[in-house]
């Protein structure tokens, strides 16, 4: 069967192809996930490659065309962002779309052990970053609720998509504890740095960007959440408008009034008893 493409300017991008192989790739995502569990200060990890690069270029072409960026300067920082979804071109769309997919999620599951992740497909705080020379961004956390659904932000994803960018520029991530900085991700083209939300999660880029008149550090970003009230949630079935039987009454009486776990070990000694049968 043909492959769906989809044709930006003079670009002919393979739709099956966005994600790169490695985001099904069994040994590379264990290889990940241990990085991932053992990385300090915070649990992150660093993957060169997961998107068409094809794909990134356009991306980061469409920077320059951004109808509008959002100016942030205050004492601890001065970046730039992008306004809202509405303003992204057709490949930072194609890109969000990309890691907001079923196949990019439950690859974030299993790299981070992070179970049921939510994508956020208004981009809230995410999309297009820009630090400009002479711009910075302050050692912080990132905030904890998203500020219209209320849910727990878990996890941030930052995708770099700068070529040829030399080490004398600075920019780099920095992760720090609260002796000071533990190490730095460098933003090369292509790289992208999965960084989990624990208390501990400090990061920031606090020296000034020292970059060549017209070189810009960019990068986009897309932020994943957990709902922190799933695990209370008692009703796991339908129930029907009709006048239940006092066998479903109870069942209903007793489920409201039993934790969840307990149903789930119920469950699984059912399962265990049938396959026995």
């Amino acid at each position: 069967m043909e492959q769906a493409h989809i044709s930006i300017g003079t670009r002919r991008l393979d739709l099956g192809g966005l994600l790169r192989p490695v985001v099904g790739d069994a040994v590379a995502i264990e290889r990940t996930a241990q990085a991932y569990r053992e990385a300090t200060p915070a649990p992150h990890a660093e993957v060169d490659g997961l998107f068409d690069e094809s794909l990134l270029d356009l991306v980061e072409k469409e920077f320059d065309t951004m109808p509008r960026w959002r100016e942030v300067r205050s004492r601890r920082e001065h970046v730039f962002r992008s306004v809202s979804s509405e303003d992204f071109g057709p490949a930072t769309r194609l890109y969000m779309a990309a890691v907001n997919s079923p196949e990019f999620l439950a690859y974030l599951s299993r790299v981070t052990g992070i179970a049921n992740l939510i994508a956020d497909v208004t981009a809230t705080g995410g999309g297009p970053h820009e630090t400009r020379n002479g711009g910075y961004f302050g050692v912080h956390r990132d905030f904890v609720y998203h500020r219209e659904t209320g849910l727990v932000n878990a996890l941030v994803v930052i995708t770099y998509l700068n070529r040829d960018w030399e080490p004398e520029y600075g920019g780099d991530l920095e992760l720090w504890d609260k002796r000071g900085r533990v190490r730095g991700t460098h933003p090369l083209f292509g790289r992208t740095i999965m960084l989990g939300h624990p208390h501990r999660a400090f990061h920031g880029c606090p020296k000034p960007l020292a970059a060549p008149e017209g070189r810009h550090r960019r990068s986009i970003a897309s932020y994943y959440y957990v709902n922190p009230h799933v695990a209370r949630e008692t009703t796991r079935s339908s129930i029907f408008l009709d006048n239940p039987t006092i066998n479903e009454r109870l069942r209903l009486i007793a489920r409201g009034a039993t934790p969840p776990a307990i149903w789930s070990l119920v469950g699984a000694a059912k399962q265990k008893v049938r396959g026995r049968a």
